[in-house]
């Protein structure tokens, strides 16, 4: 699998583009940010850090709705983009470090560029500021201690 590469754009009004590639492949997505969206985001990549599991997200886009999921199991991780009505439009799969880090990594750039109001302002909802910060340390130590597959599911 090639590196995958994250990056949430400025909010304005509610709405944030996001970009997600692979090699010759990019995803973009115009998304409505007050669905709650980030927080399942950072609570799934905190669920799956250190168990296997799966978990979705639904980014509205108005009209329409895409979903992420990302699923572990004891071969690594899938991550899928699916739009409604269910059609599957594309998919990475390799271990939580390479599908789970750069999601975590752009969360906390796009945190990083602006104060904790003015995100709030921006996204038009609450931020998952604390989830975030928890994620974060968590995927700090993990890549301190090289991550493996989970052996039982939970």
């Amino acid at each position: 699998m090639s590196k995958l590469k994250v990056e949430f754009g400025d909010p304005e009004h509610g709405w944030v583009e996001i970009r997600v590639s692979s090699g010759s492949t990019t995803h973009v997505l115009d998304a409505d940010s007050k669905y709650q969206s980030f927080q399942s985001l950072i609570e799934g990549l905190t669920l799956l850090l250190d168990r296997k599991g799966s978990f979705e997200v639904d980014w509205l886009l108005e009209p329409g709705c895409k979903t992420w999921n990302f699923t572990r199991d004891s071969q690594g991780l899938i991550f899928k983009v699916i739009e409604f009505p269910p059609h599957p439009l594309w998919t990475a799969d390799g271990s939580y470090e390479e599908i789970c880090f750069p999601f975590a990594m752009a969360l906390q750039q796009l945190r990083d560029r602006f104060a904790a109001v003015d995100l709030i302002t921006r996204v038009e909802d609450d931020f998952p500021f604390e989830a975030l910060t928890t994620l974060l340390e968590k995927v700090k130590t993990a890549a301190a201690h090289s991550l493996e597959p989970p052996a039982t599911s939970s």
